[in-house]
């Protein structure tokens, strides 16, 4: 077959996330390997009709002149792209994410129905989790893979001159950060969790960077509990600011729970966490087991059970040189099993056999 492979993504740099940072990093490697053609929106959410419309003007010429050979989208929202290439013969490859499925909104569900299940030619789910939804929902075994992120070192860590100060003579300085949503169990963690255990190690702090709406619970809660000298929300925070709070907190903290309709897929900031050479405590749950190895990178506690998180954190942080070598550890750990070149190279595997399978 004629032509070349075809990007077509919705989440892309300078808009920032999980799956923007995959996206970024999957076109820059294949385009690397060999000629590739990336069709990205830049603009976050605004204006997505006007990316489908202009992705489907420049697909009808394209493929009337065979300058594509295969097709992949950066996740299922944009499964309407699909009919027409499918529609000359070119191969469609879709990524899936976990909440780009699972979302219960009926409309988009019925868009999914109507375009994206059975309607695709590879589902590559970014963990053993998404895999398993994909599966439940039918697709066949052959049609569906798993291919994780990778991971790769933050950029130099910023000067933090007040966090420092903020932050001097703290032990363990506790730190998560994503979006301030219900799954990722922040709101919770300071409810069930941190009044008791904060109290009990009183030069302990805990710092939660992002927003989204679960800050105004998050403020709540802080405000409820007096937790306000043990809390900091330095709200959302720059690569590099993120890097810093790697290097200077002790323990990076996942405490998603179980909220329908919305998964973790996979957990990234796990594998961040590891490169910057720290160790996770994560809800056992969802993608998070992907991206965590129980005595590898972290360890995973029962997701909702305040005495289990409490009692981890008390046998991780009470020895403060067993819990530094096990940051070591981790960065080496993660820096064998993620990696994005891995990764790219992969989906570069599917992409030619799906090119070879279609000529």
């Amino acid at each position: 077959m004629t032509g070349q492979p075809w990007l077509l993504t919705r989440k892309h740099p300078p808009d920032v996330g999980g799956m923007q940072q995959l996206s970024f990093q999957l076109a820059e490697g294949l385009k690397a390997l060999r000629p590739v053609t990336v069709v990205a929106w830049r603009r976050g959410q605004w204006g997505l009709p006007i990316f489908f419309l202009t992705s489907f003007a420049r697909l009808v010429p394209a493929l009337v002149l065979k300058r594509i050979s295969v097709l992949h989208l950066g996740d299922p929202a944009l499964a309407a792209l699909a009919w027409l290439p499918r529609l000359f013969g070119v191969p469609v490859a879709v990524t899936v994410h976990g909440l780009d499925i699972t979302w219960p909104a009926r409309i988009y569900q019925a868009y999914l129905r109507l375009f994206f299940w059975k309607h695709m030619d590879a589902y590559v789910g970014i963990s053993r989790h998404v895999r398993d939804e994909l599966l439940s929902a039918g697709l066949a075994s052959e049609q569906v893979l798993v291919i994780p992120p990778g991971g790769d070192a933050l950029p130099a860590a910023s000067e933090e001159p007040e966090l420092e100060a903020r932050l001097a003579g703290s032990y363990p300085v506790l730190f998560a950060v994503g979006r301030l949503v219900e799954r990722k169990g922040l709101q919770w963690f300071l409810r069930e969790v941190a009044p008791d255990w904060l109290a009990r190690h009183p030069m302990a702090t805990l710092v939660l960077a992002g927003d989204g709406p679960m800050r105004p619970a998050i403020e709540a809660a802080i405000a409820e509990f007096g937790l306000q000298s043990q809390v900091l929300l330095p709200g959302p925070v720059s690569d590099a600011r993120k890097a810093w709070l790697f290097e200077r907190c002790d323990l990076v903290l996942m405490p998603n729970l179980e909220v329908p309709g919305d998964v973790e897929g996979f957990g990234l900031v796990a594998v961040e966490a590891g490169r910057a050479g720290r160790w996770v405590a994560v809800a056992d749950l969802q993608g998070l087991r992907d991206a965590v190895t129980e005595d590898g990178n972290g360890s995973r506690v029962e997701a909702g059970n305040a005495l289990a998180w409490a009692q981890a954190l008390d046998r991780l942080c009470g020895d403060p040189e067993s819990l530094r070598a096990r940051g070591r550890q981790a960065r080496d750990f993660v820096t064998t099993k993620f990696s994005w070149a891995a990764m790219v190279a992969k989906y570069d595997s599917l992409l030619s056999s799906m090119e070879s399978d279609a000529a």
